[in-house]
C-alpha cells in the first residue's frame, strides 16, 4: 500500500517517491493549507513551509519530511506531540554547498590565500563544514574549526570562535538555534563583527540569522570584504545590506540537481526505511601542501567555468528596487537552474595534466579525460 503524498512541487520526483506514493498532489510551497493536507498520510515540504498545529492539526499527516538541513520551520515540538514522523536531509547539498564556497573564493581572488596554507575559519562542524574542511585540507589549507557541538579533530580545531574569526577567510556553516549554553542565533553580532579586519573574507552560506542586521553594516564600515547567500531577514533583503556586499545570491547554495536528488532519497529513506544517512566529511588527503606549480589561476578557471557565481549575483541586483522583496527573492529560487556538481565529473582537458593539477582534482572529487601527468 502507497502513501497519500502532498509535496512542494520544487522537490525533485524521484523513482523513489514515485514508488511509495499511492497519489502525489505537487503545490508551491508557500501555498500549502490544511485543506490541501485534510486527506494526507506524508507532507514533503522545503523551508518555505510553515509546519505546525495550524497546518496539521487536524489532517492525518503522521510523516513529515523536510527536503532541507535545517529544521527551524518544522514546530518539532508540535511533531512529537502529536506522535508525527519527521525526517530532514542533512549533507544532501553538502557538496553543492562546498563547490559554491570554493567558486566564491575564486571570484573572490581568495584561492592562493587557501592554497597557500593560511588558516581558513570555518563555523559549524555539520555536514557541510565538515565536509569544506576536509576539501580545504586536502588542497593543501589550513581549516581552524569552531563548533563547541560536536567533536572536532584536534589538528582542526581552533582554540576560540575569536581565533576563528581572526582567519582570512571565515565561511558560517553552522546550524540555526537559540540552545544554551551556544546559540547560534545573531552569532556575528556587533562585538564580533568589531574585530575583524579589513581585508578579511566573511561567507554566510548557512543560514541568515547567524548575522544580524547591524553587524553586517558594521563588518561593511570595517572593510570585511562579504559573500551572502542567506541574509538576516530574508526573503526581504533592504537595499543596504545589497549595497555592502561584494557578492550577493538568492539562497542557492545548495541548488544542483545532484543535491535536490538526494535529498528527496535522503528523507524517504528515513521516513519510510528507517535508515541512517551517512555523515559527508571525508575526502581524499593531502598531507603535502606545497604545490609544484602555481596552480591558482588554474584551478580558478575550472570553478568559475562549472559555477560562476557573478550570473546569481547580477539576477538578484536586477530585481531591486531599491530593495528585494520576499516575492522576487522566492521567485529567482523557483526558477532557478539547478547546476551540476563539479564532484564526479570529468573534466576534458586538450594539455598535458600537471600532477599538481591531479591532486587538486583529487580533492575536489573529479576527474580528467586526459590522463598524461607529467
Amino acid at each position: 500500500m502507497g502513501y497519500r503524498i502532498v509535496a512542494d512541487d520544487l522537490i525533485q520526483v524521484t523513482p523513489s517517491l514515485r514508488r511509495i506514493a499511492d497519489s502525489l498532489t505537487l503545490l508551491p510551497g508557500d501555498a500549502i493549507e490544511p485543506r490541501h493536507v485534510a486527506d494526507a498520510d506524508m507532507l514533503l515540504v522545503r523551508s518555505i513551509t510553515r509546519v505546525d498545529s495550524e497546518l496539521l492539526e487536524n489532517s492525518p499527516v503522521s510523516w513529515v519530511g523536510t527536503a532541507t538541513a535545517g529544521t527551524d520551520h518544522l514546530d518539532l515540538g508540535f511533531l512529537h506531540a502529536k506522535n508525527i514522523r519527521w525526517a530532514s536531509a542533512p549533507g544532501a547539498n553538502a557538496r553543492a554547498v562546498v563547490e559554491y564556497v570554493l567558486s566564491a573564493l575564486a571570484h573572490m581572488n581568495f584561492l592562493p590565500t587557501l592554497l597557500s596554507g593560511e588558516p581558513i575559519g570555518i563555523v559549524g562542524f555539520g555536514h557541510v563544514g565538515g565536509l569544506l574542511a576536509s576539501v580545504v585540507h586536502a588542497l593543501g589549507g589550513s581549516p581552524r574549526v569552531w563548533d563547541p557541538w560536536v567533536d572536532v579533530p584536534a589538528s582542526w580545531r581552533g582554540d576560540s570562535f575569536e581565533q576563528v574569526l581572526a582567519a582570512p577567510i571565515v565561511s558560517l556553516h553552522a546550524a540555526l538555534h537559540e540552545r544554551s549554553p551556544w546559540p547560534s542565533v545573531d552569532l556575528i553580532d556587533e562585538p564580533c563583527a568589531v574585530c575583524m579586519q579589513p581585508g578579511q573574507l566573511l561567507i554566510n552560506a548557512g543560514r541568515g540569522g547567524l548575522i544580524n542586521p547591524p553587524a553586517l553594516q558594521t563588518l561593511a564600515d570595517r572593510g570585511v570584504q562579504l559573500v551572502m547567500d542567506t541574509w538576516p531577514g530574508e526573503p526581504d533583503i533592504e537595499a543596504r545590506q545589497l549595497e555592502v556586499v561584494a557578492l550577493a545570491t538568492p539562497h542557492i547554495a545548495g541548488y544542483s540537481l545532484t543535491a535536490k536528488k538526494r535529498a528527496t532519497d535522503d528523507v524517504i529513506a528515513l521516513l519510510v526505511g528507517g535508515k541512517s544517512m551517512p555523515r559527508i566529511t571525508q575526502v581524499a588527503d593531502n598531507p603535502d601542501c606545497g604545490w609544484a606549480i602555481d596552480i591558482a589561476d588554474w584551478l580558478k578557471g575550472v570553478l568559475i567555468e562549472h559555477y560562476n557565481p557573478a550570473v546569481d549575483d547580477a539576477a538578484l541586483r536586477a530585481v531591486a528596487s531599491p530593495n528585494i522583496s520576499s516575492e522576487d527573492f522566492e521567485r529567482l529560487r523557483r526558477t532557478y537552474v539547478l547546476r551540476g556538481e563539479l564532484a564526479g565529473s570529468r573534466l576534458r582537458y586538450r594539455h598535458r595534466v600537471d600532477a599538481s593539477m591531479k591532486r587538486a582534482a583529487a580533492a575536489l572529487g573529479f576527474e580528467f579525460d586526459n590522463e598524461r601527468v607529467q
